[in-house]
């Protein structure tokens, strides 16, 4: 049984969008993957330096020969400029430093 030359043609180009399809989804799929791990080791990266710039000027105006007493302080800390509300407590000997991050 001979299949008809238009026939087979038509094959190969149904079998030529096939895998074309399939590797535009594992194309699709390889960059979603490596944007999902770029913004997962941003925020990382983020978290960890708000929190060591929020520790690092919480630590030097605790050092101060003046602290100030309990409260909320705004300032300008890291090279950015960006505005963190860092609030620190002091009760009884012991300090907590909170901090907003950057999003």
């Amino acid at each position: 049984m001979k299949i008809a030359r238009s026939w087979r043609r038509g094959m190969v180009l149904l079998q030529t969008m096939v895998i074309s399809m399939i590797l535009a989804y594992m194309g699709i799929s390889i960059t979603r993957w490596v944007l999902n791990r770029y913004m997962s080791a941003t925020r990382t990266y983020r978290s960890g330096a708000a929190r060591a710039s929020a520790g690092g000027y919480a630590m030097k105006v605790l050092a101060s020969p003046t602290p100030p007493a309990s409260g909320t302080t705004n300032a300008t800390i890291g090279t950015t400029g960006n505005l963190k509300n860092i609030s620190y407590t002091s009760s009884g000997g012991v300090i907590t430093v909170s901090y907003d991050e950057e999003q």
